[in-house]
């Protein structure tokens, strides 16, 4: 997610070069997940026993949001082919993870449309 944030910024301030650059970190760390111990050793710590569920649970929201910054470069690219195939994968994420949650969960709502806290999470060009 720190990757994904660089690139953000990168792409308001249209430097391009590093916003690839830090996708392409954010896409390798998404893809090759370490293991949740690994996470917590890197901090020096012991992971609880239940450590692992937690840590599975944050990969959907990662993925989402990185795919769509992703669509989000390539559209600013002029790569409209590139932006549709990250903006498909990010729509196919979120409609996973808004499935994951009972349907009377409001979250499932903003998830289902584009949506978190309140606010638009997901910005298309028009």
């Amino acid at each position: 997610m720190g990757h994904r944030l660089l690139a953000e910024i990168a792409i308001v301030e249209r430097q391009w070069d590093q916003a690839e650059a830090e996708l392409a970190q954010a896409l390798s760390a998404m893809n090759s997940p370490p293991t949740p111990g690994a996470v917590w050793q890197a901090y020096g710590l012991v992971p609880p026993e239940d450590s692992g569920a937690k840590f599975g649970a944050a990969l959907p929201l990662a993925a989402w949001r990185v795919y769509a910054t992703a669509a989000k470069l390539c559209e600013q690219l002029r790569k409209p082919a590139d932006a549709e195939i990250y903006q498909r994968r990010s729509d196919e994420v979120r409609l996973q993870l808004a499935a994951s949650l009972d349907e009377a969960d409001p979250l499932r709502r903003l998830i289902v449309e584009g949506r978190e806290g309140g606010k638009t999470v997901i910005e298309r060009s028009a």
